[in-house]
């Protein structure tokens, strides 16, 4: 998770200077597609994460970061990158 939070925002930092409004729909679209294709794999773990009770709680850990962590930071980043 932290692999991707640092990809997307150094991509986000790349852009920071020249980035036009109109950018907006496409780069929502990038971002969001990366966190589906994230989810999924998440997904895909949670069968593997079934294994034994710390396995379970790791993978709930993990997900709630992602929620309560990543989801936010990114959203806040895009919107300071391109305000509505």
């Amino acid at each position: 998770r932290q692999v991707l939070l640092n990809l997307i925002l150094a991509s986000f930092n790349e852009v920071r200077s020249c980035a036009p409004y109109e950018l907006r729909g496409a780069v929502h679209a990038r971002v969001g597609a990366a966190l589906r294709d994230c989810a999924r794999a998440l997904d895909a773990q949670r069968s593997r994460a079934a294994s034994s009770e710390q396995a379970r709680a790791h993978f709930r850990s993990l997900a709630a970061c992602m929620a309560d962590h990543l989801l936010p930071h990114l959203a806040e980043a895009l919107d300071l990158l391109l305000p509505e």
